[in-house]
């Protein structure tokens, strides 16, 4: 099989979509440095969906629970 950063990197093309090109490097940094990869992918959910979210990856005060931005 391959190391993990070439197969991100593999399926990144294969799918061909920026969102996830930007995903797998995500990833690949995130498994060199380590880290808490949970907290990563929700500061990207939070950031892709729209919610304005601190360098410390909590919502800011624009949002509330049950509130989505829209």
């Amino acid at each position: 099989g391959l190391a993990l950063d070439d197969a991100l990197d593999h399926l990144a093309r294969k799918i061909g979509t920026e969102d996830y090109a930007i995903l797998a490097q995500i990833l690949n940094v995130q498994r060199r440095i380590g880290g808490n990869l949970a907290q990563v992918l929700d500061q990207i959910a939070a950031i892709a969906g729209g919610i304005p979210v601190t360098p410390q990856g909590a919502p800011t005060g624009a949002w509330r629970p049950g509130r989505w931005p829209g």
